[in-house]
């Protein structure tokens, strides 16, 4: 996780360490408790979605460890949750990767 010093966290508001800045309109700035509550809802929401196997269309798709965070790596920072997919009918295996920039 990159550190990016003290200052004050754009969700909660308070003084704290800053352990991600994402470019959205302004820069939000996230403490470690914002940020891991922040990326919790997106996993959650992400998880709430209803996928079918894109080779049969089968509607019972296993969801195999997915993960979510803050992607500061590209010019373009953002929310990410992926997942590896496999369908219980025809044992096809994919990978779904969804990237959240925030508002235009």
């Amino acid at each position: 996780m990159v550190m990016h010093g003290k200052g004050k966290c754009s969700i909660c508001g308070l003084e704290k360490d800053i352990v991600a800045k994402v470019p959205n309109g302004g820069e939000i700035l996230y403490c470690k408790q914002c940020l891991d509550n922040e990326i919790g809802s997106m996993l959650d929401n992400f998880n709430k979605i209803n996928l079918v196997c894109l080779k049969c269309g089968w509607p019972n798709i296993q969801k195999d460890d997915p993960k979510a965070g803050i992607n500061e790596t590209d010019i373009i920072n953002g929310i990410y949750a992926n997942v590896t997919l496999t369908c219980n009918e025809c044992n096809h295996r994919f990978f779904l990767n969804v990237s959240d920039y925030g508002q235009t």
